[in-house]
């Protein structure tokens, strides 16, 4: 666990302070999402070997913890897990709600229905969303480029994931 130089919020962070800074956060996580293959049990693993075992920035408790709450939210219980823990590390993540296998019925029912694609191909899509590393809610990529090619699928992946990013890149709490 992390040690602050002064009075801490009980959480092992002083306010105002943060065990290290952003530049790390962005360059480890980022290291997590192009290496994490293999899904949420892959990403909560990677992240419990940097931010426990590696680097102690949380302890083994309030990791396995952070598991219980995150799996007890809906949606993506490993892209909520990354957020918390940058949060612990650096500042202010946000959480994400209906995202991953919630929305998928949603996503399923506006991409057959408004003919941007089949039902084959939506499935396919949600099979891509899985192989590859990060959240299965990167099918809206493809749904988004279904609808209206390149700047759709661009425009789509923005949408999903700008949220997560404003918050971490934000800085934390001021």
């Amino acid at each position: 666990m992390c040690v602050p130089e002064a009075a801490d919020d009980g959480h092992g962070v002083t306010a105002g302070t943060w065990p290290t800074g952003l530049g790390t956060v962005l360059r480890e996580w980022g290291r997590i999402g192009v290496t994490g293959f293999g899904g949420p049990p892959a990403h909560i693993a990677l992240l419990r070997r940097l931010c426990v075992d590696g680097r102690g920035w949380l302890d083994a408790a309030e990791f396995e913890d952070a598991i219980a709450a995150c799996n007890l939210l809906p949606g993506p219980a490993s892209t909520e897990l990354a957020i918390f823990c940058a949060w612990r590390v650096r500042g202010r993540g946000a959480l994400s709600f209906g995202g991953g296998f919630v929305i998928i019925p949603l996503m399923q029912a506006d991409a057959v229905g408004r003919h941007w694609m089949t039902n084959d191909q939506f499935l396919n899509a949600v099979a891509l969303g899985q192989i590859t590393p990060g959240p299965v809610v990167q099918t809206v990529s493809a749904v988004g480029y279904a609808a209206s090619q390149l700047p759709g699928g661009l425009l789509a992946a923005v949408v999903a994931f700008a949220p997560s990013f404003a918050f971490v890149l934000g800085g934390g709490p001021r």
